[in-house]
């Protein structure tokens, strides 16, 4: 793919870095590196940004962060190269408004990125309900509304309707992500194409008329909140097809509009030519936007005749028919190759989150299991076989089709977990089955006829409970300490225990009395008490809370109690990955009431992985009056989550929470629990169930060195918040990387630190060193953090132009970035953040492609491997020559 014209500081030509140059003209075509052999289906680009989508359904981004493509700056810091914004997800067909993007799902679901309006700010790629269960084939946009054609011939649309643009009586209140259908005339037939001017709808029939409802409709007014009725267009021969398109011309909007006629003529309306015309000499209707934005609908690869477009495949596949419109499992891709005949058998379902093995791209694996209880893996299994399966497929990282897993077949399962490195098994009989890379599944033998109750899971752990109130751990709660080989945790006063939860460091467990102990590691405030590293992980606590609390969940490194008065309290580190919606930003070591939501009865958590490493928690509650809120990464306070009615469709498309698996298909009865131990001790669940069949191979025992194996654990990345025009923002492809506690001795799988290095550093707060002093902490001089305080950061980007650019591969190197945490002065910025261009005391200069930069050779010492060779080269020179790399990566790393 080839690029020309007119480039703006947003780089909407996609062009690598070294061929960018902001606002200016290219003259001569340009190869676009990130776009090219990627099989382009569709493209277009917008003033600030563009988007494109394969054949395979990926969907790909490029230019203006999408937080800020209101904003009128043009210092070009914000703009990103070709990436995947929303890994994972597939895409039949897309559409970009002025500030948005909406976008059909091969799962028929229809999904909207951006800036809809004031009130609806879709940054978290929000799911728009449609009440049908047709399939949706086709979207458009205007500047700000869109349209959506299903498959039965309907027209839907939705967004702002005060140019009279959504075909129906349109007002404020009736908001903007509700979908209704488009009035058109009685005996109109079914719709067969649509497309949208900046503010206006045009439906093209099955018997070739076409209709036009907005500001831009034929000779007619527009009529605001009013009554409005869509118009045909007088055409002496039925059209065959439509387009339209919409630009800034001599800063007023203009819309074009064209139609492809049955004679073979070219009919065009619009602000030129406001009673419509036929255009003499014009064959092809591509014509009329001659020196205009082409029409999105037109930026289309055609599809040789005979040949099935991949894109779309999905919607009418025999391998995605077999699932009913309603069934729950459409919700997932991970599950649209599963075979016909073990769709009708499956009965229950879950679904978790990974990395593959050298990318770390983020990727959904599930388990289902049949109603002849035999269980099948499905999607991600990595390089630690997150799905157990034996033999030679073992060894493939994705499994594309369902495959079964023999050791955990027969064994009436009710729970089904896997961490960073392990999975593990519940059966209702309270049998437990654990696997890793090297171990299949096998039979865990804990104490003989204490049946397990329940099992949660952390980073690199598992926590189980016991019928008779006895918890156990099994696992690595961090480096610092020697891993536990299923090991019991004494709870203070011996308590009945009502349930458990895991965060990714730390544990939480709930009385009959409603009182909750924690334990773990408490460096993110996670604990809800104070905690220093001098404490022992392994020795609970109890939380002082307000009222008696009668559920408690955990994120990345928070904990949410809900209280029998119906109220949410939440502690732990409330930035990037927990976000608590407590209303500030500080972290939170006593809990703190989440304030403005009403009464909750139930509340989940997911820990939903992100690409290039990062974890992040989605909270989701259910409101004493039904409403579902949803909160976490990038939304900052409780939100109503239109749409939906039951808790579990809140985390569709991504990882399921763990309290919940596994879920059954016929999912009727998902509703919100009164207390979290409601199914834990049910009559089902303690009836004395049959024997299992006898273990093909040894079980795996308590003491068993193998069962205690433990998987170096990968660092957490989080998106980074903006720092200045220089720097990195929290665009989705750009994160700020905080290390796991406490691990001198453990490095990545994906980067295996150079012999003779110091090991890594902690997450959370370090308390800054006496005056003078630089360089990494000795294991254990982590002090409790302070509250309203929060960690060091480093920053860096993951856009494809530093990653590919061979210079820079270093400076990602993990052990190179993130060696030496520099403390934080006191505003809370990083010492190298802090003296970054200070030329105070400056002894050296970093040279860039567009910069000099005045640096100091005592932090960069200490900051990475990469700056101590380069200054060895250097030798006595005062100046480093870094114009090979990206400038973007280096100033983003320096900080």
């Amino acid at each position: 793919m080839y690029a020309v014209g007119y480039n703006n500081s947003d780089n909407v030509l996609a062009l690598d870095i070294d061929d960018f140059e902001p606002n200016s003209e290219v003259s001569m075509p340009k190869k676009v590196r990130h776009l090219s052999e990627k099989k382009i289906k569709k493209f277009t680009a917008t003033e600030k940004f563009g988007v494109a989508l394969t054949e395979k359904g990926r969907l790909l981004f490029w230019g203006r962060d999408m937080k800020k493509v209101r904003e009128e700056s043009e210092n070009g810091a914000d703009h990103s190269l070709p990436h995947e914004p929303n890994r994972g997800k597939l895409y039949v067909d897309f559409a970009c408004g002025r500030y948005f993007i909406a976008m059909i799902t091969r799962g028929n679901e229809l999904v909207v990125w951006g800036y809809l309006n004031d009130d609806r700010r879709m940054y978290n790629f929000e799911t728009i309900r449609i009440n049908s269960k047709a399939a949706l084939v086709e979207v458009a946009c205007g500047w700000y509304h869109l349209a959506v054609r299903l498959e039965d011939g309907e027209v839907l649309s939705c967004g702002r309707g005060d140019a009279a643009q959504l075909g129906y009586c349109w007002s404020p209140s009736k908001g903007y992500t509700k979908p209704e259908r488009i009035s058109l005339p009685d005996g109109y037939g079914s719709c067969k194409k649509i497309d949208c001017g900046a503010f206006s709808t045009v439906v093209l029939a099955e018997d070739g008329s076409v209709y036009v409802t907005g500001e831009d409709k034929v000779d007619l007014p527009c009529s605001i909140y009013g009554s409005i009725e869509t118009v045909r267009i007088d055409m002496s021969s039925p059209a065959i097809s439509i387009a339209a398109s919409s630009a800034l011309q001599s800063g007023k909007i203009e819309s074009r509009y064209a139609c492809q006629i049955d004679s073979g003529s070219v009919y065009r309306f619009g602000r030129k030519s406001i009673k419509g015309e036929v255009v003499q000499g014009l064959k092809n209707m591509k014509d009329v936007f001659a020196n205009f934005r082409t029409p999105q609908s037109l930026s289309v690869r055609q599809v040789a005749e005979g040949d099935e477009d991949p894109a779309t495949s999905n919607l009418h596949h025999p391998e995605t028919e077999h699932l009913p419109a309603d069934s729950i499992l459409r919700k997932w891709p991970v599950f649209n190759n599963l075979g016909e005949d073990l769709a009708e058998e499956i009965k229950l379902f879950t679904v978790f989150g990974g990395y593959d093995g050298g990318e770390i791209k983020h990727l959904l694996g599930a388990f289902v299991v049949t109603n002849d209880d035999s269980v099948y893996g499905i999607g991600l299994s990595g390089v630690h076989k997150y799905l157990g399966v034996s033999g030679e497929s073992s060894e493939l990282y994705f499994h594309r089709e369902p495959v079964r897993i023999e050791n955990l077949g027969g064994k009436n399962l009710r729970k089904i977990l896997v961490n960073h490195s392990q999975g593990t098994a519940l059966s209702r009989d309270g049998s437990v089955y654990f696997w890793d890379e090297v171990n299949e599944p096998k039979k865990v033998q804990f104490i003989e006829d204490v049946p397990v109750l329940d099992v949660a899971s952390g980073a690199r752990f598992f926590l189980y409970l016991l019928e008779d109130s006895r918890v156990f751990f099994h696992g690595d709660i961090s480096s610092d300490y020697a891993p536990k080989k299923f090991a019991e945790i004494p709870i203070p006063g011996r308590p009945k225990i009502e349930s458990i939860a895991s965060g990714e460091w730390h544990c939480a467990v709930l009385t009959d009395d409603h009182d909750v102990f924690t334990f773990g590691h408490g460096i993110y405030c996670q604990l809800g008490y104070k905690w220093k590293d001098t404490d022992s992980p392994f020795t609970p606590r109890k939380v002082e809370l307000p009222g008696k609390c009668k559920k408690v969940i955990c994120g990345v490194s928070s904990t949410i109690f809900l209280a029998e008065s119906g109220e949410l309290w939440a502690c732990g580190f409330n930035r990037f990955a927990d976000v608590l919606g407590v209303g500030h930003g500080n972290s939170v070591i006593s809990p703190e009431r989440i304030p403005n939501i009403e009464p909750v009865v139930d509340v989940e958590v997911a820990v939903k992985n992100d690409n290039f490493g990062a974890r992040v928690s989605v909270f989701i509650a259910v409101t004493k009056s039904g409403k579902i809120l949803r909160w976490g990464g990038e939304v900052e306070v409780p939100t109503e989550v239109e749409g939906i009615s039951k808790i579990i469709d809140a985390f569709a498309g991504q990882e399921i929470p763990e309290s919940m698996s596994l879920v059954p298909v016929d999912n009727k009865d998902l509703q919100p629990q009164a207390s979290q131990s409601a199914n834990l001790r049910s009559p089902a669940d303690t009836k004395k169930q049959p024997a299992p069949a006898k273990e093909s191979e040894e079980s795996i025992t308590s003491g068993s060195e193998e069962a205690s194996r433990v998987k170096p654990h990968q660092y957490a990345v989080k998106p980074v918040v903006q720092v200045d025009q220089y720097g990195v923002t929290s665009a989705p492809h750009q994160y700020a990387v905080t290390l796991p506690p406490k691990m001198p001795n453990s490095t990545p799988r994906t980067a295996r630190k150079p012999p003779g290095t110091q090991g890594a550093p902690e997450p959370g707060i370090l308390e800054s060193p006496e005056p003078g002093t630089l360089g990494t902490p000795e294991p254990g001089t982590l002090k409790t953090p302070k509250p309203g305080t929060a960690g060091p950061e480093y920053s860096i980007s993951s856009s494809d132009a530093i990653v590919s650019d061979p210079g820079v591969k270093s400076l990602l190197s993990p052990y190179s970035l993130l060696e030496v945490p520099l403390v934080g002065n006191q505003n809370g910025q990083s010492i190298s953040h802090s003296l970054m261009r200070n030329s105070k005391f400056s002894d050296v200069t970093i040279k860039l492609k567009n910069e000099s930069i005045p640096a100091h050779k005592a932090i960069l010492l200490n900051r990475s491997v990469l700056f101590k060779d380069l200054l060895a080269e250097a030798d006595q020179s005062n100046q480093l020559d870094m114009t090979k790399y990206n400038p973007v990566a280096v100033v983003a790393f320096l900080k």
